[in-house]
């Protein structure tokens, strides 16, 4: 640490605890002031810091999003046309961080990092960037901005690395994903065509193959059987590992169709461990976790179990209203999960105590 910070930290201008700083508005505004080099240098030595503190937000989503929020204070106090591509980085992980839950504040960073890259061809870092915006428009609600994107992007490969390699066939994947979520009829043949080329050019047990697969799938909203979905967890578990989000979306999709198909005891087994795996990576009061934990005493009460269901519907309701206390944007699953708990509290509360 600088003798600069140590002596702001001991006029508790910015406190550290552990990796993480807390910086007082009045040391962003000082930040702006001086001579250009001066602000330069001072810029260029928090995108450092920021850079040495960056969390695991795998690990605590919630330190994830209190560095992504340190980001955000700090372009608020750099104009945009002194951002470097360290910086840049920086915005578009910050963004990423901030997607769920934060929509307007992370489109506006996505916004600026776009400006950035379409100012500096130059970059290295542009690619990266412009596959981060990807995502970022489409979970905040915001596809159409996406689709010429991931347009520029697949032609971009397409012209330099060649239709089968791995880069262009991820573009391709992405471009079907985007489209699909603009409501355009070309979701499906580009899947299709994503299919193709990567099994042909990569086998059919490459994980973007098996991406690809899974992105058809999706848009044409193909049901499998559960024995078809416990071959396909297995594949994912296999290419992707347990706890990769494609895994976990299967895993919840298995659920669904083992309790469609009358065996209510195997989905609420495999909800509880589905709910115990979210939790471990994502947090109690996860959406992915919540979902798991709902379906799973959806299932409870349905088997009967109704003083067990009793006892975990409490606490699940605490995380589910404080999720929502802390995620004001995160509309989407909540208002799916808000309708399964009308339907539990409904049965639960028919049965006497």
């Amino acid at each position: 640490m600088t003798e600069a910070v140590r002596r702001l930290a001991a006029h508790s201008m910015i406190t550290v605890r552990g990796e993480l700083l807390s910086v007082h508005r009045l040391v962003q505004a000082v930040s702006r002031a001086g001579e250009p080099q001066e602000v330069i240098a001072r810029r260029d030595h928090a995108v450092a810091m920021l850079v040495r503190h960056q969390p695991d937000a795998l690990v605590d989503i919630d330190e994830g999003r209190l560095w992504a929020i340190h980001v955000e204070a700090l372009g608020e106090c750099v104009e945009e046309e002194s951002d470097t591509e360290a910086l840049t980085s920086l915005f578009a992980q910050a963004a990423a961080l901030l997607a769920h839950g934060y929509s307007r504040r992370s489109v506006a960073l996505a916004d600026r990092f776009g400006r950035a890259v379409a100012s500096h061809p130059e970059w290295e870092a542009g690619d990266l960037v412009r596959r981060t915006l990807l995502p970022v428009y489409t979970l905040n609600g915001e596809p159409s901005r996406a689709v010429p994107l991931a347009e520029y992007q697949l032609g971009l490969r397409k012209a330099t690395l060649g239709e089968g390699h791995p880069k262009t066939i991820e573009a391709l994947i992405s471009l079907a994903k985007v489209v699909r979520y603009a409501g355009s009829e070309r979701a499906r043949s580009v899947a299709e065509q994503a299919v193709e080329t990567a099994t042909g050019a990569l086998g059919p047990d490459h994980l973007l193959t098996f991406k690809a697969e899974s992105t058809l799938r999706d848009i044409t909203e193909q049901r499998l059987d559960v024995p078809a979905l416990e071959t396909l967890l297995k594949r994912a578990t296999r290419l992707f590992g347990a706890d990769h989000i494609v895994s976990t979306e299967l895993r919840y999709e298995l659920v669904v169709a083992l309790a469609g198909a009358g065996e209510p005891g195997r989905a609420a087994a495999l909800a509880e461990m589905a709910a115990r795996r979210c939790g471990a990576v994502l947090g109690a009061a996860d959406l992915r976790t919540l979902s798991f934990r709902v379906i799973h005493l959806s299932l409870v009460a349905q088997t009967g179990d109704i003083a067990r269901a009793r006892e975990l519907l409490p606490q699940i309701v605490a995380d589910f209203k404080g999720h929502f206390v802390q995620e004001p944007d995160d509309r989407g699953l909540l208002g799916r999960i808000t309708l399964m708990f009308d339907e539990l509290v409904d049965l639960i509360s028919g049965f006497p105590a």
